[in-house]
């Protein structure tokens, strides 16, 4: 063999042993994983004898999620129980909003409450209906392509400064 050759050679014989050792130690923690889990699934099922675990309705309460629309009014109105009517207000908000915005409802209720708080720190104080009616409203002819976030922004700025 030529040295080229042989240097080829090596190459492929050293690629070999490599990839050997690390099946090696993959097949390692392969063993080690399986033995684990067997030793955790024999434990709990011995450990329990015949008793079986209380379904997660037992564990758990019930705990429903609230929607966006249903957040932002409980912020509206600093009340725990908003009426259905402010619910269905900004449920409504919401809808426009999302069929204008690449955003999703939560993240433009999110961006709407921390519209209002950044205007309270310029001495304004706007409900979160409000704002969100106003940037609906400046967007009916389209959104030019910007996010709600930038509409937000955009909104904040005029606002502070008087307008």
């Amino acid at each position: 063999m030529n040295p080229e050759e042989k240097l080829l050679h090596s190459t492929a014989e050293k690629r070999e042993e490599a990839q050997a050792q690390q099946s090696e130690g993959l097949g390692m923690y392969v063993k080690a994983f399986a033995a684990f889990f067997g030793i955790i699934v024999l434990g709990v099922l011995f450990s329990k004898g015949n008793q079986t675990a209380p379904a997660a309705s037992q564990v758990l309460p019930s705990a429903r999620v609230r929607s966006a629309a249903e957040n932002l009014a409980i912020i509206e109105t600093s009340d725990g129980n908003p009426s259905p009517a402010l619910v269905a207000q900004f449920d409504s908000a919401l809808k426009r909003l999302t069929a204008k915005f690449p955003e999703a409802d939560s993240r433009i209720a999110d961006m709407t409450v921390r519209a209002q708080d950044l205007l309270r720190e310029h001495g304004i104080s706007e409900g979160l209906f409000t704002i969100m009616t106003a940037i609906d409203a400046a967007t009916s002819g389209g959104t030019l392509g910007i996010s709600y976030a930038e509409a937000t922004a955009a909104y904040v700025t005029i606002r502070s400064k008087g307008r």
